[in-house]
């Protein structure tokens, strides 16, 4: 009796039936992007004059860090300027000197994907260049003066 019960239940376990895994496959979940925000991001179409823009201490404590000693030049240097613009989650603040912008020119990049600026001065056609983390790559709306 113990045999044929040990026997049903072998044969009971060992008969089990496959079934297929008819489970979904698990979705990958889109990566959401977070943007920084800064005093670019929340002031595109302003002038940087207007908002004070050297005055924001985050900023500045970055670009410091970055340019070194070019940092106060530019600031001195950063007269005439135009309005913050964006293209593609990269800010723009530019300025030039008063009187002779061809002489002195500046631009502020910030990458708002990747929390990175860069800063360019173009001294009479003599560009330098100050990265952050990266060099960003810019559209051509924000290649121009």
């Amino acid at each position: 009796m113990v045999c044929a019960a040990a026997f049903s239940l072998l044969a009971a376990v060992s008969c089990k039936k496959d079934v297929p895994n008819t489970a979904p496959a698990p979705v990958e979940k889109a990566r959401e992007v977070v943007l920084t925000q800064n005093i670019l991001t929340r002031n595109v179409g302003k002038y940087p004059t207007d908002i004070k823009l050297f005055e924001d201490q985050e900023l500045t404590d970055r670009l410091k860090k970055m340019m070194g000693a070019d940092y106060d030049e530019m600031v001195k240097n950063f007269n005439v300027v135009s309005p913050i613009k964006t293209e593609n989650d990269v800010y723009r603040a530019n300025g030039c000197m008063q009187h002779n912008c061809p002489g002195y020119y500046a631009f502020i990049y910030f990458d708002a994907k990747n929390d990175n600026f860069n800063v360019l001065i173009d001294r009479d056609g003599k560009v330098k260049e100050y990265i952050e983390k990266a060099k960003i790559e810019v559209g051509e709306e924000l290649k121009t003066r």
